[in-house]
């Protein structure tokens, strides 16, 4: 199931080599909570994420605790920024960072500088059990990829 959060946005490559910074909030309060994915935001323009961190102002709560994210591309590589990680990690004031490395099919792999295609979309996936609570903003940097 895909929903769309509430202050979901398109994404422009900007100008030239400038480099843009986009802030897209989770609230649990307007956009609810159900297991599925988060549609936080798509590509208009083939870009590169250089940097991401997220800033919980609420702290992500669940049903037994037991509520798994991940955050990336949907369609592809849902995982690539955050894989796997227990609602614990969003614990009220944290500033959570990508992963550095995520598992690749031959080892280790870096997620970030992450390419986003053209209408691509990224999403959070709330995956295991659904969020009772929670509100964060998620931070992007991002280039333009082709000139």
């Amino acid at each position: 199931m895909t929903i769309i959060v509430s202050d979901y946005q398109t994404l422009h490559a900007p100008f030239g080599n400038e480099e843009s910074i986009a802030r897209v909030r989770y609230d649990f309060s307007k956009d609810a909570g159900t297991a599925g994915a988060f549609s936080l935001f798509e590509a208009d323009g083939d870009i590169v994420i250089t940097d991401f961190f997220v800033n919980v102002l609420t702290a992500f709560d669940s049903a037994g605790d037991a509520a798994v994210i991940d955050i990336g591309i949907t369609g592809g590589d849902t995982d690539a920024l955050v894989q796997d990680a227990g609602q614990a990690r969003f614990a009220l004031g944290s500033f959570v960072k990508a992963d550095a490395c995520l598992e690749g099919g031959s080892g280790e792999v870096r997620n970030l500088p992450l390419k986003v295609a053209d209408n691509a979309v990224v999403a959070m996936v709330v995956k295991t059990a659904a969020l009772t609570a929670g509100k964060c903003d998620f931070f992007f940097k991002y280039v333009r990829l082709a000139r």
